[in-house]
């Protein structure tokens, strides 16, 4: 990886000189590094069984914790904070980093939720261990968490 050096230094016979085609290599002065360092990536993708692990191991730690709510399925008509924000204060969570899990998306849920400060809301299928770790209060949807159930059966 060093510039210049296009064209032949000088002819192929007749100088007395070795063979040279140019003046890049790394045999000459100012050339290239033989196996010199390349930028690469040391990114490294975690095993699906043990994301799954760590999810199941975040859960149980919350489960003990006695910090996650089951509330039945419910919907609003309209789009209105004001009823997320309700349920909220009759739980007494208004307050703390709530995590709130659909087994769905649901566009009037969804868009009632997005504006209460300190509350994530998050599909079954999209939940990390880092959301279930980063909340102080786990709030789940009965068919959300059946569906989680599954992931405990199949380990």
């Amino acid at each position: 990886m060093v510039r210049g050096g296009g064209r032949k230094p000088y002819r192929q016979k007749g100088t007395g000189n070795s063979r040279a085609g140019t003046n890049n290599s790394p045999l000459w002065r100012g050339g290239g590094r033989i196996f010199g360092p390349v930028p690469h990536s040391y990114s490294y993708k975690l095993p699906k069984k043990v994301k799954r692990l760590a999810k199941i191991s975040a859960l149980m730690f919350k489960l003990k914790e006695g910090k996650i709510t089951v509330v039945e399925d419910f919907s609003f008509e309209g789009v209105k904070t004001k009823n997320f924000f309700n349920i909220l204060r009759s739980l007494e969570i208004e307050n703390n980093n709530v995590l709130f899990v659909l087994k769905e998306k649901t566009e009037n849920i969804y868009k009632s939720c997005r504006n209460i400060p300190n509350l994530t809301v998050r599909i079954v299928d999209a939940l990390s261990t880092y959301d279930i770790m980063n909340c102080e209060n786990f709030l789940i949807q009965k068919s959300a968490f059946e569906k989680i159930n599954a992931l405990f059966e199949n380990n």
